[in-house]
Parts: C-alpha cells; sequence; structure tokens
C-alpha cells in the first residue's frame, strides 16, 4: 500500500523532493548524482525535457489496455525493473521487494 506522501506526488518532481526530505543526505547525493562532470545525466535529463505528455481529458478510458507481449511474457504495461545493485544502502532486501512489487504488478 502506497503511504499518502507518494501517494499526493504528481509529478515525478514530487518524488525526487519526497526522496530528498526522507533520505540521509549521503544516500541521496550518491544517487541523485552522475559520474565525474555529471555530464550523462545532464544530457539524459535534456532528452526527456524534449518530451511532454499530452493529457486527452473527457475521453471514455473504461476498456484500455496497457498490456503487452514480450518474449513470450504478457506484462500489464510496457515497464521492466533491473537489480540496482546500490539499492541496499537504503534497504538490504530492496532488491527482493523491487522484484516482488514488479510481479504484483504484472511486469517484467
Amino acid at each position: 500500500m502506497m503511504d499518502k506522501a507518494l501517494a499526493a506526488c504528481t509529478a515525478i518532481d514530487d518524488v525526487i523532493a519526497l526522496a530528498k526530505r526522507r533520505t540521509p543526505a549521503p544516500l541521496y547525493d550518491y544517487f541523485a548524482s552522475g559520474v565525474r562532470s555529471e555530464s550523462a545525466l545532464r544530457r539524459n535529463t535534456s532528452a526527456f525535457s524534449d518530451y511532454e505528455m499530452k493529457p486527452r481529458v473527457s475521453r471514455n478510458v473504461k476498456d484500455v489496455d496497457t498490456s503487452v507481449d514480450f518474449l513470450g511474457h504478457k506484462l500489464t504495461l510496457p515497464l521492466a525493473v533491473a537489480p540496482l545493485g546500490t539499492s541496499g544502502f537504503v534497504n538490504k532486501d530492496a532488491d527482493l521487494a523491487v522484484a516482488a512489487a514488479a510481479g504484483e504488478a504484472g511486469i517484467l
């Protein structure tokens, strides 16, 4: 079950601000930073800013199907997660929790 503060987030910047408040500074700085000059981080952020969501209001979404077939598996969403290796800094069982949550959500 998602906590109230996370459920209240309406944009990625809200999630980032919440993470910054809840995570010890050295860990937050490590996860939020890029390698060396952070040039890849800047390029990735810039590339994503080239896209924007176009909300379509007053549309019938009763029968929307977001599922996809991926390598013989039906996924509920076109998303996948991968182990980070560093998530254990936050919680020793983090990778297991992420895998379990992905399985429950029907993603890979």
